[in-house]
């Protein structure tokens, strides 16, 4: 005959077999999934649609300063850039960690910001830029990491929550069209 344990406070049970052996019923969520449900601490980052004319230069299109008065660390889990046009254009995109210059930063012009869980109030703790328009500029930091976005599409880096900036520390996308083009990016992270 089965024995069955159960948790008094959720009445999550685990059953013994007649053989002695232990199972369990389990969900298996990814860490976004978890932290957003259960905490409400996972974030959308958007940068919204911008129509970029400069081809000749990198454009920045989003900052952000972990400012979180928890101290906690923000785990990027992936980001995603969209691009319009024809085939033939490409999408060049750069990655800076802890940039503190540049018109994109200077003019402090708020980005997207939106919590995964939209029974949830809890909201960034730290800052997010966008540009205004075209041509704004990231001009320090550490270069981080590259790849080339092949127009129209998008493309999608998953880090599952590999890359984490600290406190006070930030993370900067620029991106280098072809041609003229629109371009979004959207940074998906979590607390932890």
């Amino acid at each position: 005959m089965d024995m069955y344990i159960k948790d008094p406070v959720t009445s999550d049970a685990m059953r013994v077999t007649e053989e002695g052996r232990a199972t369990t019923d389990s969900v298996s969520l990814p860490k976004i999934a978890h932290v957003s449900q259960k905490y409400g601490e996972a974030f959308i980052l958007a940068s919204g649609f911008i129509a970029l004319t400069t081809t000749g230069s990198f454009n920045g299109m989003m900052y952000f300063k972990n400012t979180d008065a928890q101290n906690r660390n923000f785990n990027i889990h992936h980001f995603r850039v969209c691009s319009g046009l024809s085939a033939s254009s490409t999408l060049q995109v750069v990655c800076y960690i802890n940039p503190t210059t540049g018109t994109l930063i200077s003019d402090a012009v708020a980005g997207y910001e939106n919590n995964m869980n939209t029974t949830n109030s809890n909201t960034l703790g730290g800052m997010l830029y966008a540009p205004s328009g075209d041509g704004k500029t990231v001009t320090d930091g550490t270069y981080f990491t590259q790849f080339i976005n092949h127009a129209p599409g998008h493309s999608i880096q998953e880090y599952d929550g590999g890359i984490v900036i600290g406190k006070n520390k930030s993370f900067a996308i620029v991106v280098k069209p072809s041609v003229a083009m629109t371009v979004c990016i959207e940074l998906i992270g979590y607390y932890d």
